[in-house]
């Protein structure tokens, strides 16, 4: 019969009462010290354990005993070292013949507590001792030294692989196309289970399952080996149980009704080692915010999203780590680092870039962001021959102004401003006007006029932020 002990009980002796050796742990109490009296007791370790394949009741160890002459056996206390939380944790236990054994569950528990659930052989520490007594009334009580074995147990988990796909209606059920990665930040699967993926919708029912990496390659085919779904064939629960199957027949497909989530993408979630998942239909806003320590945390910078697809854009300096936001005001649902150019809902903020005026790109929907380094701005026109890379009309960075500045020589109409020496990103007037100096675009900006106070030498402050926040400030000198 399993001895009724309480998990973990036995760190309440600890701190009072420890010895190097733990002999004077959780001390029976008698009537009088028994010096001379002592149970001679000697375990062995049993074989090393695979909880997966385990049976429901584990033998851990064998003993022998050899008791003072008047004792009878009382018990043993089995208990697991827990090294790096420095406690021992109590074991409930059988015993029948000199064989102690454990309960599977129970075992798998306090292995998991201390190591987590990668199936890796974990050296377990057992210390144990015996107790023995001269009478029914237990008025004396002798004990052994204790005695420590090491185990080799091997917790229970499922496989999980490094890489995960969607397959289903947003890439036309395609065995071939690898589109849409769920990502866990390129992390130990077994650290973090979590993979996502952010699809868009189909239009309709939107019917799809997940495929493990090792499906692309294996020899009896993409459908033919274990893949990622749910019980019930069209179960359309935004949240719920996984099912790992061994064969395609086994894990069944979702179905998200488009026409009641109403998502114009859905963020699809799975945790292979709790086999849950949850998916969260996505309506993207137009904006996000950048926020960091190049404001001391206290200034956030919108990035704009025309398209409301979850691609946002922005310029911006940047000096120390730094985060996004989807709300000006608050950081409900903030994003952060989940691996190199990567974000989610993680607990790392996207490290330092190293500071200087940056591109910004974010792509909520795969969960990426990009920083492009602007090395440099040039004013660009018919008065240099529209030569985007001349280094003698380069405009300097004021970090405090936030603003590019030059001071030129401008004789006649015609000029732009062009980002490190290439004409792939530019801004000119928006809406074909060439006279927009309070609204910069670099989509197709058109040509800039002088402004009506003609040729000359011009102050030039040009201000970019993003599309429909751009400006740029002429003075004439």
């Amino acid at each position: 019969m399993f001895k009724k002990l309480i998990y973990c009980c036995a760190i309440l002796a600890l701190a009072t009462s420890c010895s190097e050796d733990f002999d004077d742990w959780a001390s029976p109490q008698s009537n009088a010290p028994e010096e001379s009296q002592s149970v001679q007791f000697a375990a062995t370790a049993a074989d090393d354990i695979d909880i997966a394949t385990a049976d429901d009741v584990i033998p851990l160890f064998t003993y022998t005993l050899n008791l003072p002459e008047g004792y009878v056996y009382d018990s043993l206390s089995v208990d697991v070292l827990d090294e790096a939380a420095g406690q021992l944790n109590a074991l409930a236990y059988e015993e029948a013949e000199g064989v102690v054994s454990v309960d599977k569950v129970n075992l798998a528990a306090v292995v998991e507590n201390m190591f987590g659930k990668r199936p890796t052989p974990r050296e377990v520490k057992i210390l144990t001792k015996a107790y023995a007594y001269t009478s029914a009334a237990k008025n004396m009580v002798v004990r052994s030294v204790t005695d420590t074995l090491t185990l080799q147990v091997t917790p229970e988990a499922p496989v999980i692989e490094n890489a995960y796909y969607y397959v289903g209606g947003a890439t036309g059920w395609s065995d071939s196309d690898q589109t849409y990665k769920l990502s866990n930040g390129d992390q130990d699967p077994y650290e973090n289970p979590v993979f996502t993926v952010t699809v868009p919708a189909v239009g309709g029912d939107h019917w799809f399952k997940i495929a493990p990496a090792s499906a692309y390659t294996r020899e009896e085919g993409f459908w033919g080996g274990d893949m990622v779904g749910v019980a019930v064939n069209g179960t359309s629960d935004l949240e719920g149980k996984l099912v790992v199957g061994k064969n395609d027949e086994v894990a069944q497909s979702w179905k998200i009704d488009e026409g009641v989530n109403g998502g114009l993408y859905y963020t699809i979630s799975i945790n292979l080692l709790d086999q849950t998942y949850t998916i969260t239909p996505l309506n993207f806003g137009s904006w996000l915010y950048e926020i960091g320590n190049e404001s001391g945390w206290s200034a956030s910078h919108p990035l704009y999203g025309p398209n409301n697809d979850g691609k946002y854009q922005g310029y911006y300096y940047l000096d120390g780590q730094f985060k996004f936001k989807p709300n000006v005001d608050n950081w409900d649902g903030d994003y952060e680092c989940i691996g190199e150019g990567k974000i989610g809902q993680g607990s790392d903020n996207c490290p330092d870039p190293g500071a200087g005026f940056y591109q910004i790109d974010v792509d909520l929907a795969a969960g990426t962001y990009n920083l492009t380094k602007v090395n440099s701005i040039t004013v660009v026109g018919n008065f240099n021959g529209w030569n985007q890379a001349d280094q003698s009309t380069h405009m300097t960075y004021n970090v405090e102004g936030g603003y590019w500045e030059a001071t030129l020589n401008l004789d006649s109409n015609g000029f732009k401003f062009a980002m490190n020496d290439d004409w792939s990103v530019s801004w000119g007037g928006s809406n074909g006007d060439p006279v927009a100096y309070n609204d910069l675009s670099q989509n197709g900006g058109k040509d800039l006029d002088l402004p009506a106070d003609g040729a000359g030498t011009y102050n030039i402050k040009l201000y970019l932020a993003y599309e429909g926040g751009n400006k740029v400030v002429l003075t004439k000198q």
